[in-house]
């Protein structure tokens, strides 16, 4: 299963990339993490957080789809639904991981409640720069030595 998510994890990561850059660059960045022989022991020994990653990953990647098509058809509503309704999926899914992915699911739906109501109004290279800030952080916490 680990192996699993572990390849789940890096495809994610190059077709995430790929949709916010629409650039072949994703896959060296996904080759890159895939060569790191750090990253490939510390995720088949379980000492890493594969799932929580995955779904972390999955549910940013769905509001940021969701963003994107808010931003290209119009604000007529229908259009982000879907990709809203999976990165909930998400992150349920998150929740219920471990205690850490219940904790990583509500910053994570509080920052984009507040980028989804905020973006009209803020400018968005101010609002990136928060939610990267913010990211960082749940990235951090989450990165803890585990008991």
């Amino acid at each position: 299963m680990t192996v699993l998510f572990t390849l789940l994890n890096v495809t994610l990561l190059t077709s995430g990339l790929y949709h916010l850059t629409k650039n072949y660059t994703s896959i060296l960045a996904s080759l890159v993490i895939v060569m790191l022989p750090s990253y490939v022991m510390s995720a088949i020994s379980q000492y890493c957080d594969i799932v929580v990653s995955y779904f972390i990953l999955a549910s940013l990647c769905c509001l940021v789809l969701a963003y994107r098509t808010t931003r290209t058809i119009g604000t007529s509503g229908q259009g982000e639904k879907p990709f809203l309704i999976l990165a909930a999926i998400f992150l349920g899914f998150l929740s219920f991981t471990k205690p850490e992915g219940m904790i990583a699911a509500i910053l994570i739906t509080a920052i984009s409640l507040w980028f989804l109501t905020q973006k009209e109004k803020a400018g968005t290279e101010d609002s990136w720069k928060i939610i990267g800030f913010f990211l960082g952080c749940i990235l951090i916490a989450s990165s803890g030595p585990n008991p």
